[in-house]
């Protein structure tokens, strides 16, 4: 499948042209501040890849398999959306909502800042590594002395 990259100067048009339906599109270096996606038609993969994202709502979207890599993710709402199979390879989650969202086999390794309550998302095969998986314990009312 080809890819077509949207730049910043290009954004006013693709967003007037889009209708919902962003498949195919890796989004780079842009600003997507407070943007609801939550009328995003996905019909095919979408990435982000070094966009920062904050303050957005995703709320209920199908963004199985999407790439979220070297993003600021900062106060977005994921809740019941599917985030199965998704990467968020290095970017920044603080104050992230993942509340009843489907996180299975999604990959958090090198992500930061992120607070998953593991009994409110279906984590199956997720990945995470250490120090920063230390919050899914915490999130259960867990004590974890260094």
């Amino acid at each position: 499948m080809k890819y077509a990259v949207i730049t910043e100067k290009e954004l006013p048009d693709f967003w007037a042209k889009l209708d919902g339906d962003i498949s195919g599109f890796d989004f780079t270096d842009l600003n997507l501040t407070g943007i609801n996606w939550s009328e995003v038609r996905k019909n095919g993969d979408f990435n982000f890849f070094g966009c920062k994202l904050d303050y957005g709502c995703f709320q209920s979207v199908d963004l199985r398999g999407a790439k979220f890599e070297n993003c600021s993710i900062r106060e977005v709402d994921f809740s019941e959306a599917n985030l199965a199979k998704s990467s968020f390879s290095g970017s920044q989650l603080a104050g992230t909502s993942f509340t009843n969202t489907n996180l299975e086999k999604a990959d958090f390794r090198r992500a930061h800042d992120y607070l998953i309550d593991p009994r409110f998302a279906k984590m199956k095969e997720a990945k995470f590594s250490f120090p920063d998986a230390i919050v899914l314990l915490q999130a259960m009312g867990i004590q974890v002395e260094m």
